[in-house]
């Protein structure tokens, strides 16, 4: 359960970043920053990326 709700997080967030004018994806490629940090700790991300 825990896992496929990761799963569709990752996918949610991969669309998101495509979006063109998306605030998502400035916070996406900004180094996960904000309180999208807490969403990310459940990717395939290494801490210290997370971390930041």
């Amino acid at each position: 359960m825990k896992k496929e709700e990761g799963r569709r997080k990752k996918e949610e967030v991969l669309r998101w970043g495509l979006e063109p004018q998306s605030k998502l994806r400035t916070c996406f490629l900004s180094g996960y920053q904000t309180e999208w940090s807490q969403g990310f700790t459940i990717l395939d991300l290494p801490s210290s990326e997370i971390r930041g």
